[in-house]
């Protein structure tokens, strides 16, 4: 089908020539109306099991962002949250009101595409980001442990991956600035305006991460080795022969620096905080062979993507499956 709405890749490409934003795709197919007119969809009693078995048709290997099933936000009574709808649905104004402001978001919908447009983004100005930070003080991260489990039932035996990950300071703030203006943003330098909300917004991300952590939707390196190495034989049975993984995680990191909080070795590299922000979260500290060792059934991909160790103890690895025999 052609049209002539521009690509992400060609949206930030266009934004970073030219210094001026235009629209931020960030739905993904499959997502909106895509649904809705198939045969059965209406009247399915279960949505999600509709929608699995649909992606499972068709070979897919990734369906969406599972966070949403382990937990929720909630907003204390203070702040309050308005949708509007103009153009039969397809638009949506999402205003956010609060004791020092209001924002507001504007989302167009694309049903061709099956894909959103931020057209006002939440946030224009350092001006707003007084408002922005009351609006995260007043939310908590709430496990939803229920929805976590049918999750699990319904999706986790199919072959069908979705990625648990939990908000970060850039990535939340990129889609509130909207992606091509924060990129831009992050790229001339951020201001301490903006900087000074990181800390904030990286403690809730932690909230997320703690309750991912002790849920069946399970995050790699939060975890004892058994388990990891569990989720590594699953990644490998859901992904397609000569497919990718691209892994981050941490290497060679203890003992812990100076002014970390203490924590206990529950077992050999797996290290549980007793204070701090990320206490009683699962830390495994991988060395460089245990790494290698545990996705010895991939192929590194060193022509393309070399192995990479950061200042900081991170190591990032580029994997793929092979091709089947």
């Amino acid at each position: 089908m052609t049209t002539d709405a521009p690509t992400l890749r060609d949206s930030v490409l266009d934004a970073l020539r030219t210094k001026k934003p235009q629209r931020d795709q960030f739905m993904p197919l499959c997502f909106f109306d895509y649904f809705t007119p198939m045969p059965g969809y209406s009247d399915a009693a279960n949505e999600l099991e509709f929608r699995a078995n649909f992606y499972e048709s068709i070979g897919a290997t990734f369906m969406d962002w599972c966070g949403g099933n382990a937990y929720t936000h909630e907003r204390d009574s203070s702040v309050t949250i308005t949708t509007a709808e103009e153009n039969d649905g397809l638009r949506a104004i999402e205003t956010f009101t609060t004791p020092v402001g209001e924002l507001t978001q504007v989302v167009e919908r694309r049903p061709d595409l099956n894909a959103g447009f931020i057209v006002k983004p939440m946030l224009e100005t350092e001006d707003d980001l007084r408002v922005y930070r009351y609006i995260l003080e007043a939310e908590t991260t709430v496990a939803t442990p229920e929805a976590a489990q049918r999750w699990l039932d319904t999706v986790g035996g199919r072959g069908i991956a979705m990625q648990p990950g939990c908000n970060q300071p850039f990535h939340r703030l990129m889609y509130s600035f909207g992606p091509e203006k924060f990129l831009i943003m992050a790229m001339e330098g951020l201001s301490a305006a903006v900087l000074d909300l990181f800390p904030l917004i990286h403690e809730k991300g932690l909230a997320e991460a703690k309750i991912l952590a002790d849920s069946p939707i399970q995050v790699i390196n939060h975890h004892r080795i058994d388990e990891i190495r569990h989720t590594v034989q699953e990644i490998r049975r859901v992904l397609r022969a000569e497919g990718y993984l691209f892994v981050t995680v941490g290497t060679d990191r203890h003992p812990p620096r100076p002014g970390a909080p203490e924590s206990v070795e529950v077992e050999p590299h797996t290290y549980v905080p007793l204070d701090g922000h990320e206490k009683g979260v699962p830390h495994h500290d991988f060395d460089m062979n245990e790494l290698l060792g545990l996705l010895v059934q991939f192929h590194t991909c060193e022509d393309t993507l070399p192995i990479h160790k950061d200042s900081r103890g991170y190591t990032c690895v580029l994997w793929q499956k092979p091709a089947k025999a």
